[in-house]
């Protein structure tokens, strides 16, 4: 399988956001598990913002499938990583 280059997933999303309609200055909001895909996502696009800002905020929400301390643990991984990129989060449990 052929590696993905960081700047070419960047040049993905952006085209793919121009082709939404969304425009620079823009308030996205970003669902965000803590997986692997969504945390792929919202490093992406905060990455994105020097040359195509975004208001961008991240949604989380415990659906309460889990063990308590499995959910306690990824809300504190999902609390962590949006401190880190200075990302507004809005929890539901």
């Amino acid at each position: 399988m052929p590696s993905i280059r960081k700047s070419s997933c960047e040049e993905r999303v952006r085209a793919n956001l121009v082709r939404q309609g969304i425009e620079p200055g823009s308030h996205l909001l970003a669902a965000f598990s803590g997986g692997p895909d969504s945390s792929a996502l919202l490093h992406i696009l905060t990455g994105l913002k020097p040359g195509f800002p975004l208001q961008l905020s991240a949604a989380y929400l415990d659906h309460g499938l889990r063990p308590a301390e499995e959910r306690a643990e990824e809300r504190r991984f999902v609390e962590a990583v949006c401190r880190e990129l200075k990302i507004v989060l809005v929890q539901e449990a």
